[in-house]
């Protein structure tokens, strides 16, 4: 049997994130939703997860203040699901740049055209990583490099695609 985290779909349920409209994320979405541990919680059946979500991670995160870019000023990290006009659903990570106060404008996206999963953020040793799943062995890690965010490998340093 199949872990709850890579069987259990997620819909996106807002048109908007941060206060940018979802069709400015990506013209062809319609709408996007961050994941919670409240909502985990509210749609996953206790019998498939266990105990409460809260409890399966030490730190769950979905929604991070991060300085990526190491220029002194936290950017937003979130990590959800969307869905897009042609019927297709998946997973993203949204960096954005700004505040509360100014606003948030997208500062860098990746996606994933699959299944609407489950996905989580997660800070080690001063970086900031991306998760498919609680028993994945591997991960995508984030930083600002010479042409803009990326993901890359911390142990060797180079850029994953």
């Amino acid at each position: 049997m199949l872990e709850w985290w890579i069987v259990v779909h997620f819909a996106a349920t807002e048109p908007r994130l941060l206060g940018i409209p979802a069709h400015e994320l990506n013209e062809s979405w319609l709408r996007v939703s961050v994941l919670t541990p409240e909502r985990i919680d509210r749609e996953v059946p206790v019998e498939k997860r266990g105990i409460p979500f809260g409890q399966q991670l030490e730190e769950p995160a979905f929604d991070v203040r991060f300085d990526v870019s190491g220029d002194g000023r936290p950017e937003r990290v979130v990590v959800g699901v969307y869905d897009a006009e042609d019927g297709t659903s998946g997973s993203f990570l949204l960096v954005a740049e700004g505040s509360d106060e100014r606003g948030w404008k997208q500062a860098f996206l990746s996606s994933h055209a699959e299944e609407a999963n489950f996905s989580y953020l997660r800070t080690s040793d001063g970086h900031l990583s991306w998760w498919p799943c609680f028993e994945c062995d591997f991960f995508a890690t984030l930083r600002l490099g010479p042409r803009g965010y990326e993901f890359f490998d911390p142990s060797g340093e180079e850029e994953v695609p």
